[in-house]
């Protein structure tokens, strides 16, 4: 779910279970590494992107949600690219989806997070 191919969003990375952050309201596009996904959680308000281990049915409830807010989420089996993420955390990244992979890049400061062409389609 989320943006079109080639098309990426931007955030800070937080590493979280979205069961304990699913109220929360970040004020900074946030890219959530979220450890544990049942399906009936909510987006958090200020999430662009979900990455998880975890692979909810595309019917579930935060599925469903996430496409309907134009939520990235995505379900990364391999545990080091899961690392990888965890590592960078509170870290600005922009996210983008190629083929049937998920692609992100470090970027150089915070304000690019909100600056750029893939700000606006975030909806942030």
């Amino acid at each position: 779910a989320g943006p079109a191919g080639g098309e990426g969003v931007r955030g800070m990375v937080v590493k979280a279970n979205i069961g304990d952050v699913q109220h929360e309201h970040y004020t900074t596009p946030t890219v959530l590494l979220a450890t544990s996904v049942s399906g009936e959680e909510e987006v958090p308000d200020g999430v662009v992107a979900v990455i998880t281990p975890d692979a909810p049915d595309v019917l579930s409830h935060i599925a469903v949600r996430a496409r309907n807010l134009r939520v990235l989420f995505a379900s990364c089996f391999d545990e080091s690219q899961i690392e990888a993420l965890a590592q960078i955390e509170g870290k600005p990244v922009e996210v983008k989806l190629q083929g049937d992979s998920v692609r992100y890049e470090l970027l150089s400061s915070v304000t690019d997070i909100t600056s750029g062409p893939s700000a606006a389609s975030t909806g942030a």
